[in-house]
């Protein structure tokens, strides 16, 4: 870890700095994390489910909820006509 922290750091920096900018029909400024919270039709969703999903199909609950979400934002952008290729998702969940 010590050995690599200096790479990683300018690793971190420079594919920061080649990002594009995420300008879409949900976030309309070039900032790439404000910090404000939006949230809207919030679920919840049951762990056993989901795991017993996941083993089912042979994937990770990570696998299941990534493939949640494309799906839903895909959805929402082909409704605005929004045609971007690339967008910065936050997914904040708890295991409560």
């Amino acid at each position: 870890m010590y050995l690599t922290f200096p790479y990683m750091v300018t690793v971190f920096f420079k594919n920061y700095y080649k990002h594009k900018d995420d300008v879409n029909c949900i976030k309309k400024h070039p900032i790439a994390v404000t910090g404000k919270i939006k949230a809207r039709n919030v679920i919840v969703v049951s762990v056993k489910k989901t795991k017993a999903l996941a083993k089912s199909k042979g994937c990770t609950i990570n696998d299941i909820f990534v493939a949640l979400v494309s799906n839903i934002l895909k959805e929402h952008f082909d409704s605005k006509g929004d045609k971007n290729e690339r967008v910065t998702v936050l997914v904040p969940f708890t295991f409560k």
